[in-house]
């Protein structure tokens, strides 16, 4: 299979969701969190969206992909105590829309300024068209 090694490390990272510390945030339409610029080393952020009532939360800036989206849904399921799964992780220089399309949300993120296109992109292909979505929050 071509993208084994993205699929094993994406369930080997699932496995480490509840190993350490986590640390996040819940974000508001209102909230402009400060960035963390990569320099050599690349810093993700993730964000989690709670099934139940859409409230959104960012994790902080993680060294490694999974570390940062365990935090984000780690902090939505124990606040909101219901699943997050609907979670984006990017590094942390890049862009990240949240889009509800009726009571569904699509996330995307993009390094060039196309997140609310990507997002967009995921909620069309989910039969949606886009006067039917409206952004919700960004990063």
């Amino acid at each position: 299979m071509r993208n084994t090694p993205l699929l094993f490390c994406l369930i080997a990272g699932g496995l480490l969701i509840g190993a350490g510390s986590v640390k996040a945030g819940e974000i508001t339409p209102q909230a402009a969190p400060s960035r963390v610029v990569a320099s050599d080393d690349v810093q993700w952020v993730s964000i989690a969206v709670s099934r139940v009532g859409g409230r959104i939360f960012r994790s902080d800036a993680k060294g490694y992909e999974n570390d940062a989206k365990a935090a984000a849904i780690s902090k939505c399921e124990r606040t909101t105590g219901v699943s997050c799964g609907n979670a984006i992780s990017v590094p942390s220089d890049w862009d990240i829309s949240v889009m509800k399309c009726d009571d569904d949300y699509f996330l995307g993120g993009s390094g060039q300024g196309v997140s609310d296109d990507v997002a967009l992109n995921k909620a069309s292909n989910a039969g949606y068209e886009s006067y039917q979505c409206r952004k919700v929050a960004s990063y």
